[in-house]
């Protein structure tokens, strides 16, 4: 699998200035009678990207996205059917159903400009009286951001990292003396990181060393050497491979805390914090489940389980399944420090 490292970053900037800049045709959108749009906003992201790439995150309880419901009231909206040109927005607004929200002047008009999840080529516009755009600019300046900005190479980052809920098992000491080796990773953590992977894992039957080779060569670029490791047995008998070890029944959540430090071709060295938040404590506080990743990315993290000090030498690579580019991680050593 080839290296896409340039390719990576070139398609994030992409994606960004596409979001705020692409131009798009609306198709004429006819509200049926009594029917308009209504929402229930939770998020609202400032576009004022600073040079580095920083943007504002809020959070809406529920009585201010009510009061902001109030004042998109959509009664005299009209629909546009004509080109509109797109441009960047103050705020983009997210609500429970997917949809994204942003209100623009236009013509001497607001615009208001609807985006679905999951329909990137859905895009309804509305023309509403002009006052619209003023109420809701004072609506947001009124709020109170999360604290610190939050960075866009932080958020890819953390993207890519709970995207892999494999590497849970790479912060174990899955050997039989309890410490990994200098620089790598032990078979016991290959091992538990391919079961979690797994898509087909056979914990009775086992599965075939190809099927865990596939999972370690695609992110570690070797194969396990030792099956019989603590976590996984041969089956007495058979050439198939069985799990012994525990289970993991938590997700790391990754939180860029360092410029990066290295990046070669074909490697990135960068310090994270790491949290390992488990099933029990998100269901003990399923509050903190919401919004969990606007929080830690801005270091309101003061409820959660304390972090620890990671340094992680890893690359991102890509690949391509039913026509869809996909990014993923492959790692060189994962390190706790002190």
């Amino acid at each position: 699998m080839q290296n896409f490292r340039k390719r990576f970053f070139v398609m994030c900037c992409a994606a960004v200035i596409a979001l705020l800049f692409c131009s798009c045709l609306s198709a004429p959108v006819t509200l049926p009678v009594g029917q308009t749009p209504t929402f229930t906003f939770t998020r609202a992201d400032g576009i004022h990207v600073d040079e580095n790439g920083n943007y504002s995150i809020y959070l809406l309880d529920e009585e201010a996205s009510d009061n902001l419901n109030m004042l998109l009231a959509s009664e005299t909206w009209t629909d546009v059917d004509v080109f509109v040109k797109d441009f960047a927005s103050a705020y983009m607004l997210y609500d429970d159903a997917g949809r994204c929200v942003m209100v623009d002047m236009w013509d001497e008009n607001a615009l208001v400009r609807v985006r679905y999840k999951g329909e990137p080529d859905r895009v309804d516009l509305y023309y509403a009286d002009a006052a619209v755009y003023d109420d809701f600019a004072a609506f947001m300046a009124a709020l109170t951001p999360l604290p610190g900005l939050v960075n866009s190479e932080k958020e890819r980052f953390f993207n890519l990292f709970s995207a892999d809920e494999g590497f849970a098992a790479l912060l174990q000491p899955l050997t039989e003396d309890g410490e990994p080796p200098a620089g790598g990773f032990s078979d016991a953590q290959l091992a538990a990181y391919a079961i979690i992977k797994m898509e087909n894992y056979n914990s009775k039957d086992g599965n075939t060393a190809e099927e865990y080779h596939a999972i370690t060569e695609k992110h570690f670029d070797r194969k396990i050497l030792n099956f019989d490791n603590g976590m996984t047995e041969t089956i007495p008998g058979t050439d198939r491979i069985r799990g012994t070890g525990r289970g993991f029944n938590s997700r790391v959540f990754m939180v860029q805390c360092s410029e990066i430090m290295f990046w070669s071709m074909d490697s990135i060295t960068c310090d994270f914090y790491s949290y390992e938040i488990s099933e029990s404590f998100l269901a003990d506080n399923p509050q903190l489940l919401t919004h969990m990743k606007e929080r830690l990315l801005a270091g309101d993290d003061a409820q959660y389980p304390a972090p620890i000090l990671v340094r992680v030498e890893f690359d991102t690579r890509s690949e391509t399944q039913n026509n869809n580019f996909y990014l993923y991680l492959t790692y060189k050593s994962v390190t706790v420090l002190p």
